[in-house]
């Protein structure tokens, strides 16, 4: 807990200029009228000439701030709900990690992760990021609670349609979430055995690299009650994936929807729902000799 409390939940990286540039940036993507003259479109139809306007009336407006001032203006325009903490390129180096080699760059807002306090995500990446932890972690806590087998039985699309209009696919929401399964013809989710484990050599627990994840996520944390308190040999385990979960997607969503991102494209994750049927190996004392 000590470590969350130290590290903030929201970062931005960079110095006084960088701050000022973002905080324009944000500024200029709040407004419905200069976000469009921004877009691609808008610059073409305009030579880029009300985009450039906007950006001189908020650079105008903030140019005599401070660092602190910059950074205070940026969290209330990008309305995170949560302080925004700032920190130079060497000193988020030197403190924080990042996930798949990513290195932090200026003028970028990061998000905590928020089952691993010292570890930092693009905003753009952290739906989708959490996501394919959360399979993995669902997997871990499998084989510590005993599980004998594990089968993915069932999947359910809940968001409606992707960009344009275009149907998204449960393949495309697997893809997303580092879900492995298998479908028919007609785009299902086809059942199948995900994982299986041998005889467990200790009775079942929760491993401390997951003790937040089943704090947090209350999929795990039905999935590692049941197990540790109970004495199931069977169980359906429901896991779903959807933009904003997890402690800091909000946040996170909002912050990539300004364009505040470390140099990726932001897309939403869809929403999927994924169920598991879980078989348990008996404990020692009960397995049949």
């Amino acid at each position: 807990m000590e470590a969350v409390l130290s590290n903030p939940q929201v970062i931005f990286v960079g110095d006084r200029q960088a701050a000022l540039d973002a905080a324009i940036r944000a500024k200029a993507a709040a407004n419905p009228v200069l976000n469009y003259y921004n877009s691609p479109v808008g610059r073409s139809m305009t030579f880029g000439l009300h985009a450039a306007a906007g950006d001189a009336y908020y650079r105008a407006m903030l140019d005599s701030k401070s660092l602190p001032e910059l950074v205070e203006e940026l969290g209330r325009t990008l309305d995170l709900g949560v302080p925004l903490a700032a920190f130079s390129l060497g000193e988020v180096a030197s403190r924080f990690r990042f996930e798949n080699g990513h290195f932090p760059r200026e003028g970028r807002v990061y998000v905590r992760h928020p089952a691993k306090p010292a570890v930092y995500l693009p905003p753009e990446e952290f739906s989708r990021n959490l996501a394919q932890a959360k399979e993995g972690a669902f997997r871990i806590l499998a084989s510590a609670l005993g599980a004998k087998e594990v089968r993915l039985v069932m999947a359910t699309m809940k968001t409606k349609s992707g960009l344009f209009g275009a149907k998204l696919s449960l393949a495309e929401a697997a893809t997303d979430v580092g879900i492995k399964a298998s479908f028919n013809s007609k785009g299902e989710c086809v059942k199948k055995v995900y994982d299986t484990f041998g005889f467990p050599r200790v009775k079942p627990f929760v491993p401390p690299d997951l003790a937040a994840w089943v704090e947090m996520d209350s999929d795990l944390g039905t999935m590692a009650q049941q197990r540790t308190e109970g004495t199931l040999l069977t169980t359906s385990v429901t896991l779903e994936f959807k933009e904003g979960m997890g402690g800091g997607g909000e946040v996170a969503a909002k912050v990539a929807a300004r364009g505040l991102t470390a140099g990726l494209s932001y897309s939403a994750i869809s929403h999927s729902i994924w169920q598991f049927e879980v078989e348990y190996w008996p404990e020692a004392e009960d397995r049949p000799t």
